[in-house]
């Protein structure tokens, strides 16, 4: 008696499903096996989710992609992982890992999540001053502190303010609702007026998406 078509696109649902597995217990990218399976990245994410085919993560061979200079997302996609993931991986493993690719080593004009190096300011900015630096900041200059997405943060007028941000406004005033401040050399820490440039929220994610 051949089965009843709900039972049929289930039973297809099931090997799809367990092929996706083996090819992702083989090492392939979530991205890889959504372009394979036509499948939303999220819906491939739920059915890999918590499958224990895959080889047990090495902490020295995350630490080995990121001592090759790769960025958190770029190591996250070596390992067919989320960002999240990763995250936690390096959180529960306690590793100690660059903010982003080689730290300060190396300026960037391609890959904008490269923490670059350290530029001086050609203008002396009210945040610099002693009792608002930071008298024990490590940060590059001496003076505020560097986030994790590798941009200095500041405080200004009793508040913590990126330093690129509060350039723009104390040059030119207030940031535009929809606006954001774009480093032209992709330097994030080099924060003087002419390498900052102002774009819209659309345009700046496009620039950026397309430098990667």
């Amino acid at each position: 008696m051949p089965m009843p078509p709900s039972s049929q696109t289930k039973k297809a649902n099931a090997e799809r499903n367990a092929s996706i597995r083996l090819d992702y217990g083989a090492g392939m990218t979530q991205e890889a096996l959504a372009l394979k399976y036509g499948m939303s990245r999220g819906h491939i994410q739920t059915i890999v989710s918590g499958y224990s085919g895959r080889q047990r993560r090495d902490p020295a061979e995350v630490l080995a992609l990121f001592d090759e200079g790769m960025s958190r997302k770029q190591v996250a996609e070596r390992l067919g992982m989320s960002y999240n993931n990763l995250s936690m991986f390096i959180k529960r493993h306690g590793l100690t890992v660059p903010l982003s690719p080689r730290g300060f080593e190396r300026a960037s004009t391609t890959d904008p999540e490269t923490i670059s190096i350290y530029t001086p300011l050609t203008c002396e900015y009210p945040w610099m001053t002693p009792q608002n630096s930071g008298r024990k900041s490590t940060a590059p200059g001496g003076y505020g502190s560097i986030d994790r997405a590798g941009y200095r943060v500041v405080c200004w007028k009793g508040k913590a303010i990126s330093e690129h941000r509060a350039v723009w406004i104390y040059h030119n005033g207030s940031i535009p609702d929809g606006m954001e401040v774009h480093h032209v050399d992709s330097n994030r820490l080099n924060n003087n007026l002419d390498n900052l440039a102002l774009l819209s929220r659309t345009a700046h994610k496009r620039l950026h998406t397309t430098a990667l």
